[in-house]
């Protein structure tokens, strides 16, 4: 194919390097051509991406193999493809998320019931530990959003105007082999859980310091 390329281009005469490139999803050739040749005659190379172009639609078409054309209608069509099932599942994440808002009086009810209808939620948390937004994954396409891709009115502050709480929560989340865990709990609860621990690892500390000083002596 080169060697025609070449010839078409009316280079076949001219020194040159032609290398294949297949770090790239389509593989092909790259070539650097000398446009003066051996009798230091200069190729004229006016509109000489054109003439490329054309060799290369000529070369495919002879051998059977795709024009550049043909895989960039392939790639639009695709592209309008995947616009339109995109459009399509935004549209029923959509009416899931709607109908979970209505079933939930916190986030957490919410979370639960987008897990039921097929949607896992994602937070966001910024580095205050707060949350500040979610992001909804779809199980059965693979494919995740922000809340503000599905709609401008999926976010939390149109989700507490129509009545889900946030207050009074702590949101965590540990993301545990490409699944979110949530982890829901009053501030105060947790406290209360924490001090039979902090009490052990006190004791283990003064226990640790005691024997230290039993060595040292």
């Amino acid at each position: 194919y080169t060697q025609d390329h070449l010839k078409n281009l009316g280079l076949e005469n001219n020194q040159c390097i032609a290398y294949v490139h297949q770090n790239t999803k389509a593989t092909h050739v790259h070539i650097i051509a000398n446009r003066i040749d051996e009798k230091g005659k200069a190729l004229d190379d006016s509109y000489i991406g054109f003439k490329a172009q054309n060799s290369a639609e000529k070369i495919a078409l002879e051998n059977g193999l795709k024009t550049a054309k043909e895989v960039r209608q392939e790639k639009e069509i695709s592209r309008t493809l995947d616009k339109e099932l995109n459009k399509e599942l935004k549209a029923d994440i959509l009416k899931k998320h709607n109908l979970s808002v209505k079933q939930s009086r916190t986030f957490s009810e919410y979370m639960q019931n987008m897990h039921d209808k097929g949607c896992r939620i994602e937070p966001t948390i910024n580095k205050g530990g707060k949350l500040q937004g979610f992001r909804i994954y779809d199980k059965l396409s693979g494919l995740d959003f922000k809340a503000s891709e599905i709609h401008k009115n999926c976010g939390m502050k149109s989700m507490i105007e129509k009545g889900v709480s946030f207050k009074g929560m702590t949101m965590q989340t540990e993301i545990v082999k490409g699944l979110t865990k949530e982890l829901v709990t009053k501030p105060v609860q947790v406290l209360s859980l924490l001090q039979p621990a902090i009490k052990i690892a006190d004791m283990a500390i003064k226990i640790g310091r005691s024997m230290d000083r039993g060595m040292s002596l």
